[in-house]
């Protein structure tokens, strides 16, 4: 949801059927980034139910589904965290790594 925090009355919007809770920084709404938003709106099936990755270990070769290297294929060389992983890929004859989404793989 988009909202001006200068008008009040954002905090009913806590109380919405399917709503958790409005993210918050201080006691104020905090903007999401777009990119964070893409990322989840891109796990989801056609239901909007967030579907899980099969799980990639360092040395699996995976396709990237989005982004500027749309289907370069590439080796994981780490996960720092459950959203990010280090992916391997041949640029221009260079081995370089590449944070990628979680979102934006699949198995190879």
């Amino acid at each position: 949801v988009r909202i001006n925090t200068e008008v009040g009355g954002w905090r009913a919007i806590n109380s919405t059927y399917g709503v958790s809770r409005i993210v918050t920084t201080a006691g104020k709404p905090t903007r999401v980034p777009d990119e964070l938003v893409d990322d989840i709106k891109r796990r989801c099936d056609s239901q909007n139910t967030i579907q899980q990755m099969d799980s990639v270990k360092p040395g699996d070769e995976v396709s990237l589904k989005h982004g500027p290297f749309a289907d370069w294929v590439g080796k994981v060389v780490t996960l720092p965290s459950d959203n990010r992983v280090w992916v391997l890929l041949e640029i221009l004859g260079r081995q370089t790594r590449v944070a990628v989404g979680t979102g934006d793989l699949s198995k190879v």
